[in-house]
């Protein structure tokens, strides 16, 4: 599936993205941890839209976690991954169509 990522927020270990997927626009956090209590405290957008959550343990395999995840969300979801190293991070932002390894002098 096609996704389009803006960063809206980075924390010491966690991305978050608004990301544009076919179905509509979506809140993306990823985070680098092992369990849901890697997950950043914040608010989350209220509505009527469900919470994903998915456990990305091998590099190899999460594009196509990441995938099946977004396959399955809708306009105003909000997907959450956490990701047991820094290259299944890598490999979940890339997936989510932002580039994790660029910085803002990237663009200049």
């Amino acid at each position: 599936m096609k996704a389009t990522s803006r960063l809206v927020q980075r924390g010491t270990d966690s991305i978050i993205l608004n990301t544009q997927i076919p179905s509509g626009t979506i809140d993306a956090t990823v985070v680098l941890g092992s369990s849901v209590d890697a997950i950043p405290e914040r608010d989350y957008p209220d509505g009527d839209g469900k919470i994903h959550v998915s456990l990305i343990q091998k590099a190899s395999k999460a594009a196509k976690e990441v995938a099946e995840v977004l396959q399955g969300a809708r306009n105003g979801d909000i997907v959450i991954f956490i990701c047991q190293t820094a290259k299944t991070y890598d490999m979940a932002c890339l997936a989510l169509g932002y580039d994790n390894s660029r910085t803002v002098f990237d663009a200049q």
